[in-house]
């Protein structure tokens, strides 16, 4: 059983070089406060939510944020920490099924008012989040049960994979969330949805 302060290191052989990762089970959220060298973790949200409220902060022209969310509530904090990025200036990029609401689709309107992007597909249940901020050392991803609602901030029981840093494992990690995401954008893009040269110009600043 992983604990709370036990850390696991695995070494990868890659082209002959031996490279060490540090995996840590951790419930602290000050995980995703500041950018680390390099780290996977099972998180339960914790590090997702202190993320993103550095997205709110630290977001500019420089950053991209990828978001795959079946289920989107307005009122989430999540939610929000997406808007405030998109105004700052970060390249925004939401995969989500249809909005539930009036409401809703509103809100994803204005999300491309602000110059995001969104593309609806009806199938989705993958949950993805992926930042990239203004430099290398600042990117972080999860990938877990975490949808954009109220109950997933406040008291379902989640889990999912917290990935930080610039290591060489991470940075793979990174390659192909980015391919999945960006795969799923352009087969799915009618009429406002990301199009196929949007996602690109959102890869290349990205990396």
């Amino acid at each position: 059983m992983i604990t709370r302060n036990r850390v696991i290191t695995v070494e990868l052989m890659e082209s002959f070089a031996v490279i060490s990762t540090t995996y840590r089970c951790s419930k602290v959220g000050m995980l995703a406060a500041y950018p680390v060298a390099a780290m996977i973790a099972l998180d339960q949200g914790r590090s997702l939510r202190g993320l993103l409220d550095r997205v709110q902060t630290q977001s500019g022209k420089r950053c991209t944020l990828y978001v795959a969310v079946p289920f989107i509530e307005i009122g989430s904090h999540s939610w929000r920490a997406t808007l405030i990025a998109a105004q700052a200036g970060t390249k925004v990029c939401v995969i989500t099924r249809s909005p539930s609401s009036p409401e809703v689709a509103e809100q994803f309107r204005n999300l491309e008012r602000l110059g995001g992007r969104t593309v609806i597909i009806e199938n989705l249940h993958a949950k993805a989040i992926m930042w990239f901020g203004a430099s290398r050392r600042d990117r972080a991803a999860f990938v877990g049960s975490y949808n954009f609602t109220r109950s997933s901030e406040s008291h379902s029981i989640e889990l999912g994979i917290y990935v930080v840093g610039d290591g060489l494992a991470e940075n793979l990690f990174y390659r192909d969330l980015k391919s999945f995401v960006e795969d799923l954008a352009f087969a799915h893009r009618p009429g406002r949805a990301c199009s196929r040269h949007a996602c690109r110009r959102l890869q290349n600043k990205g990396t």
